[in-house]
């Protein structure tokens, strides 16, 4: 497999098996040369063997690619694909960005969840202490727990501005 690459902007690579393409450009003239029913010397011949000719020279010059393993990373942390033609060989490099806002802002988005799908708990213990009755959960514990998971959100919410 020979795979080519041609850098479309420094984030964005148009990557090509060139085999499997020639193989298409060599079906796509022949069928053009059998739709033709032409002589090799007719200007209708000339005309698809010099586009053959012009493409499969096109994507012999494209670049070679070289892929490379994506970096760990950590919370809060996303890796992003950059690309560099150096000497005829299109690389893949990586740039690792720090307190990326989309993640922060999914990170907050799951806390929030995580509150709202213990609410049910808050609700049980309100509905206790208006009849009397024991919290069914230690109402202290539930607190602190709930309130650091608060804390947390305005933590990453004040990175975001």
């Amino acid at each position: 497999m020979d795979i080519r690459a041609r850098i479309i902007d420094k984030y964005m690579v148009d990557v090509l098996d060139i085999d499997e393409l020639k193989q298409a450009e060599l079906f796509r003239f022949n069928q053009g040369l059998n739709d033709l029913n032409s002589d090799e010397e007719s200007e209708e011949y000339k005309a698809i063997k010099a586009e053959y000719d012009a493409t499969i020279q096109e994507l012999d010059e494209m670049a070679h690619f070289s892929e490379s393993e994506t970096p760990q990373v950590g919370e809060y942390e996303i890796a992003v694909p950059y690309y560099e033609e150096i000497e005829g060989v299109v690389y893949q490099k990586w740039e690792v960005r720090s307190n990326d806002p989309y993640l922060i802002s999914m990170k907050i988005g799951e806390l929030k969840k995580e509150l709202a799908n213990e609410d049910y708990k808050i609700t049980k213990c309100y509905e206790a202490s208006l009849i009397g009755e024991p919290a069914p959960y230690d109402v202290l514990a539930l607190h602190q727990e709930r309130q650091a998971i608060r804390d947390k959100i305005n933590g990453l919410e004040n990175q975001l501005q």
